[in-house]
């Protein structure tokens, strides 16, 4: 025996491997398999089978399940208005707020190629005078900013349809800003 020392300790699973004979571990791992084997599986069998199968329910006609003899659903294209809340930090007035508040939120859609929704601020009336205000609060150096975006949604079922529509297109570029649809308009058939 040497009484050198090892630079790393040897690990005492091959040791305690080695010191049985191969019958006995070839054993031990069969055992080990029918221990970590399944249980047979049960099958039950119902008196009424019918009953536990689902039914088929038929879904109301739409544009894509429709039967060919049926009239089309008319499909319009909608002018939908929605307004959001921007938040603008570090500004003294509120004209430079409304001016940071469009150009943040057109470089967000313009990211996610939204070049056709259009950004306005948006305007709120006096509630002494009924005047129409611009539509930003200021305080504190931190701004509230009412916005109006505005796009035309094409091929929608109805006007309802059209602002799901565009809160989806609109939201997922403005993520974190509140969205409210606050005008659907149908475009008469000859406009393009």
């Amino acid at each position: 025996m040497s009484l050198r020392r090892r630079p790393y300790p040897a690990p005492l699973v091959r040791f305690a491997a080695r010191s049985r004979p191969a019958v006995t571990r070839r054993r031990v791992a069969a055992r080990a398999v029918r221990q970590a084997a399944p249980t047979p599986s049960i099958r039950v069998r119902y008196a009424n089978y019918s009953g536990h199968v689902r039914t088929t329910v038929t879904a109301a006609a739409n544009h894509k399940t429709r039967l060919p003899g049926e009239s089309p659903v008319r499909m319009s294209n909608y002018v939908v208005a929605m307004e959001a809340a921007w938040l603008v930090r570090d500004v003294a007035e509120s004209d430079d707020a409304i001016g940071v508040a469009v150009s943040e939120a057109g470089r967000r859609l313009n990211d996610q190629d939204l070049d056709y929704v259009e950004v306005e601020a948006g305007v709120t009336a006096c509630p002494a005078c009924g005047e129409p205000l611009d539509a930003a609060f200021l305080a504190a150096e931190t701004a509230l900013v009412g916005l109006v975006l505005e796009l035309t949604v094409f091929n929608a079922d109805s006007d309802e349809h059209a602002s799901r529509i565009a809160k989806s297109e609109v939201g997922g570029a403005l993520r974190d800003v509140p969205l409210e649809v606050i005008e659907v308009v149908e475009e008469p058939e000859g406009e393009d």
